[in-house]
C-alpha cells in the first residue's frame, strides 16, 4: 500500500502526530514539578544561581572570577542575575576551570561534576536533585 510508506507525505505527518502524542502521554504521566515549569526568565535565574554556587563553593567573588575569564564584575553580576546569557566560550572555560559540565549549568545534572563539588551542591542546594529527577525521567521516557 501507498499510504504506509515513508515516502508519503501522509504517512510522514501521521508519524508526527503519533510522536507527538507519544511525547505529550510521557508528560502526563510524569508532569513538570513546579520548580521546573519556568519562564525563560526564570530559566536564566536559574542558570546564574547554578554558576553562583560554583564560585562560592570556590570561595571566590565575583570581582575574582570575572578577572580569570577576562570580564568585569559587572558583567559577571549580571550573568549571576539572570539578566544576561553567558558568553558560551568563557563559560566552556568556565566548567573546566571548575569541573563541572554544561549540562549542570543549563539543566542542573550534577552527574558530570566533580564528586566533591556535585555533594555539597546537591547538599546545599536541595533543588537541584528535584530538577535532576525531573531531567532523568523525562530523557528516559522521552526517547521514541
Amino acid at each position: 500500500m501507498a499510504h504506509d510508506t515513508p515516502n508519503n507525505p501522509d504517512w510522514i505527518i501521521s508519524q508526527s502526530i503519533l510522536e507527538f502524542d507519544v511525547a505529550e502521554a510521557v508528560m502526563l504521566q510524569n508532569p513538570m514539578p513546579k520548580t521546573a515549569r519556568k519562564t525563560p526568565r526564570a530559566y536564566m535565574e536559574g542558570v546564574g544561581n547554578r554558576i553562583r554556587w560554583v564560585r562560592e563553593y570556590a570561595n571566590l567573588g565575583q570581582t575574582e572570577t570575572a578577572k580569570l575569564f577576562g570580564l568585569n564584575q559587572a558583567a559577571w553580576q549580571k550573568w549571576e542575575a539572570g539578566d544576561r546569557s553567558p558568553d558560551p566560550y568563557i563559560l566552556v572555560a568556565f566548567c573546566r576551570r571548575f569541573h563541572v559540565t554544561m549540562d549542570y549549568i543549563f539543566r542542573a545534572d550534577v552527574s558530570g561534576c566533580h564528586r566533591a563539588l556535585a555533594a555539597a551542591l546537591l547538599v546545599q542546594h536541595p533543588e537541584l536533585s528535584e530538577e535532576l529527577q525531573y531531567t532523568a525521567v523525562n530523557t528516559d521516557n522521552n526517547r521514541l
